[in-house]
């Protein structure tokens, strides 16, 4: 499979763009329709990321990834949960993406006045866009690939990835915090509304 390039590109996307892949159920209440365009009307939602594709090669249970040079970058073990990377070849993607920080301002700024209801109903968008973004790119992906379906992805800390340090080794391919997005030391994102994943090409 030959990729579009080697390395890493920033996004920054459209708000109109990512609610297209958003749980169009959800967003009919509606609460979630007049939270909506309070946010786009506020200029709350910055969707933006970065992503990237690398070499990449399957030794026992670990995973390395190398640069265009073959100059080996990081390298994942991931044990039992090896199996999840049977199918891949020799190429991989990467990206982090976030639905930026101003929306989590504005839900502090609701729960430090009391205002619970509302808080919770701009952080479920808030979550919600955020996994719209990352929907958005399993099909950007695609495209950008020739591909008919979007492609498979995995985030570290779920079942099939739970090592969550992990987060460390994809910053540290992606350097996501050119975006604004951060690593707490328990290898948590911010802001909050932020996806991270691996994609199987």
């Amino acid at each position: 499979m030959k990729l579009p390039f080697y390395g890493t590109k920033e996004l920054n996307l459209k708000p109109d763009k990512i609610f297209n892949y958003f749980d169009q159920d959800f967003l009919s209440k509606i609460e979630y329709k007049i939270i909506k365009n309070e946010l786009i009307a506020e200029n709350l939602l910055e969707p933006k990321g970065v992503y990237g594709y690398f070499l990449c090669e399957k030794q026992g249970t670990w995973l390395v990834v190398y640069g265009e040079d073959k100059k080996e970058l990081v390298r994942f073990d991931f044990g039992k949960t090896s199996k999840i990377f049977e199918s891949i070849g020799d190429r991989i993607c990467f990206f982090a993406v976030t639905a930026g920080a101003k929306i989590g301002a504005k839900e502090k700024e609701l729960k430090d006045r009391g205002e619970y209801v509302q808080y919770f109903c701009y952080h479920g968008i808030a979550i919600r866009f955020a996994e719209a973004i990352a929907e958005y790119m399993s099909s950007y992906i695609a495209m950008e690939l020739g591909l008919d379906n979007p492609c498979r992805r995995y985030s570290f800390g779920y079942p099939n990835c739970p090592c969550l340090s992990f987060q460390k080794d994809l910053f540290k391919l992606l350097s996501p915090e050119r975006v604004g997005m951060e690593l707490t030391e328990r290898f948590m994102m911010a802001p909050e509304a932020s996806v991270s994943a691996f994609v199987v090409l």
